[in-house]
Order: C-alpha cells, then structure tokens, then sequence
C-alpha cells in the first residue's frame, strides 16, 4: 500500500449580468458551509487510514522535497497519548525520497504512541532502526498527518479568511469533491477539495510566495481494519524494498525548439485507434508527455483537459502519451479518467521519448499544421502563467488559421 512521506502541496466562470450589480462578496456563503461541514467532519473521527501524497513545487517549475508514496493508519485524539506528543496513534509503511533524488530512495516504516516514536529505514544500506522522543521524528511523522486530520486548525483559520470562493467540483482519485479557495490576509492561498460523500479532506493545496504544496488523500477508509499487533512495535516488522532507481538515459539535448519539424510517430490510443502524425496535418496537435507516478503531472492534467475542453471543437488535438512506467503504478488510462481528462491517452508512449527529447516530466508540446513545433516546455508552473502561455500559442495560432 502507497501514501507519500515529505521532508521539506474547477474554477466557475460566471457571466456577466447585463445590468449593473453589487460587487461579489468576499466571503461565498457555499464556500463557508462546505469547510463548515469539512471542519464537523475532521473533528468527528477517531481513526482514519489512507494513501496520502505530499510534494511542493516552486515557480520555476521544479519539484522539491518529492516522495513516493506511504499507507498510513492513524488513530486520532486518544487522551492517553496527548501528553508530550502528537494526538495521534501512527502506523504507516511505504517509500520516500527527498531532495536527494530517486537514487536516494528508501523505504520505511514509522510508528508512534505518546510521546515515543520508532522509525525503520532501508534501501541501499542496512536497515536501520531509530527508537526515541516523537520529537525527534516530527518531519516525517507530522508529513504523514496532515494538520486538517489532526484538528482542523487550519479549516478553522480557513473560516476566518477574509476571502472565500466555491469554485465548484472537482474530482480527487475518483471521488467527487467540492473545491472551496481561501485568500489569507497576507495573500497565501490555500485550495481545500472536500469530498461530497463523507464531507473528509481529500486534497489540500497551499501556495505561498510561489512555492505550491499539494497533500493528496487516496483509498479513504473511515473504518481501518487493524490487527492485534498493528501497532506494535517495529522490532523485526519488514521494511517496504526502495524502489529500483529510475533509468539513466543519455542527454540528448535541450528540447526541439519551435520551427523545428516534429518527428514522425504512430502510435496506438487507449480505444485501439491508430495515431500518426501525418494523420493529424492540418490541425494544431498538442502533445503530453506524462506519468500517473510523476505528481508534477498530475497537478498539469487539469490545465491540459481545459485546452482540450477550449480548443477541440476549433481544430486542436490534445493527445496525452503516458511514459516511463514504473511497477505498482496505476493503469494510465483508468488514472486518467479518474482525473477527469476525456482526451485520447497513448498508453505505452515509451517509443517517442528519444525522438521528442523528453527527460523530464511533464513534457507538453504544441505542434502546428503543418507538423512543425509552436511551443515547447517541461515541468509544471504552479502559478499559471505557463498555461496562459501555452493559451495564447495556441489562440494565435488558430485564429491564423481562421478558426
């Protein structure tokens, strides 16, 4: 089971009436009662076990502080363990890496009651067992219970923003959730997506001076099944094998630059259609490279089914090409439709990456008519202005061609 360990993560256009109105109030009174009915929720459980993914991602389009992911069972709020530590009964296992690298991957299992915590690590070296204060393991133990779990402190101060906006519904790993924003009095920015269901936290997404953190909730149960010794100690208890270190391609190069003829593919879709380029002259084609592990990616997926969603009816092709698989991944296809993307994925893309250049994910490219490259990019800009970019690449490049 997966869940992601850190060591440092549908807007509504409303038409403009034709008379003159009251400027929109700051607070949106949907917005207020489904972090309202968030907030009753997270202070009504007791126990919770879940996939959770951490990552942050700053302005230039890095990622940092990224991990694979973790399972985690946690009890919450027993008055015996509050004393000197965290609130919460832990017992979590998966793989993580930090800034390191994916070389630097290990795996681990961590555990705490009370004031005392036990985490065991692995991966190239020796295991290794650290036994003492939770004090001690407050980074990696607080990454994996997010604070709205905890109390909901930050749904109470969420409350009190001066700015509040519904913004309609999303859908997290395939659950439906209301997203509610909250503008803070110093301009931070906190996204909280809230299941329509169980009213449970599913996503997070905090950005502060250009740096975007997003915590991601997956396989909610409010009803773990746990054993007699789930908590005990970790003496002897197995820890998860780190990952095999991601392939090591030969550079090949800063990315094809714009006017430089695409390379030719044919490729297969996720309906068994066949995909050529040659097939696709005379429409504007934008390609994605990406990963259901690579988080990066995820968080791009919306931005890419909004150009789809914009300019598909003018003559442009989104085609999704999922790369670089890794095993215990999610089948590309049914992770994608999970996500809300309706375009047509390639599923085993692997065979474009030589000839695209692609090294790092997501890799976007937009090609014109004529198979000749508009715009190229790697990574995701939490702030949007890469996307507005990407837009008007794209706007121009139809309204040449008259459509």
């Amino acid at each position: 089971m997966l869940a992601t360990l850190a060591l440092a993560p549908l807007a509504l256009a409303l038409a403009a009436a034709a008379a003159p109105q009251e400027p929109a109030a700051a607070v949106d009174p949907e917005a207020r009662q489904v972090l309202e009915e968030a907030l009753a929720a997270t202070r009504a459980l007791e126990r919770i076990g879940y996939r959770i993914t951490r990552f942050t991602l700053r302005t230039d389009g890095d990622a940092g502080g990224l991990e694979l992911p973790a399972y985690a069972d946690v009890k919450l709020r027993d008055e015996e363990l509050v004393p000197g530590g965290l609130g919460v009964e832990l017992v979590a296992r998966g793989t993580y890496y930090d800034d390191a690298g994916p070389d630097r991957a290990r795996g681990f299992v961590a555990a705490c009651r009370g004031a005392s915590a036990e985490l065991l690590t692995g991966g190239a070296d020796e295991p290794q067992h650290h036994v003492g204060d939770v004090r001690a393991f407050l980074g990696p133990l607080l990454a994996l219970v997010p604070d709205e779990l905890v109390d909901g402190a930050p749904l109470a101060a969420a409350l009190e923003a001066p700015e509040l906006r519904f913004e309609g519904l999303a859908v997290v790993a395939g659950v439906p959730c209301d997203a509610v924003r909250a503008r803070a009095a110093d301009g931070a920015t906190t996204r909280y997506l809230v299941a329509t269901t169980d009213r449970v936290v599913r996503q997070v997404e905090h950005e502060r001076g250009g740096v975007l953190e997003v915590i991601t909730l997956s396989g909610v149960s409010l009803r773990p099944r746990w054993g007699d010794n789930a908590f005990a100690p970790l003496s002897g208890k197995p820890v998860p094998r780190a990952p095999a270190a991601p392939e090591r391609r030969p550079e090949s190069g800063s990315l094809l630059r714009p006017g430089a003829a695409a390379p030719a593919f044919d490729a297969v879709d996720d309906r068994g259609r066949a995909v050529r380029l040659a097939d696709l002259r005379g429409d504007l084609v934008v390609l994605d490279f990406w990963a259901p592990w690579c988080a990066p990616c995820v968080a791009a997926l919306p931005g890419v089914q909004r150009l789809h969603e914009d300019f598909g009816e003018r003559g442009m092709r989104v085609l999704g090409v999922a790369v670089m698989p890794r095993s215990g991944q999610p089948e590309p296809v049914a992770f994608l439709r999970e996500q809300g993307a309706t375009y047509p994925v390639v599923p085993a893309g692997d065979a474009l990456r030589g000839p695209y250049r692609v090294e790092r994910l997501p890799t976007l490219y937009v090609l014109d008519g004529a198979g000749e490259v508009l715009w190229s990019g790697s990574g995701f800009d939490p702030t949007g202005a890469e996307e507005r970019r990407v837009r008007a690449v794209v706007e121009e490049a139809l309204r040449r061609a008259g459509r």
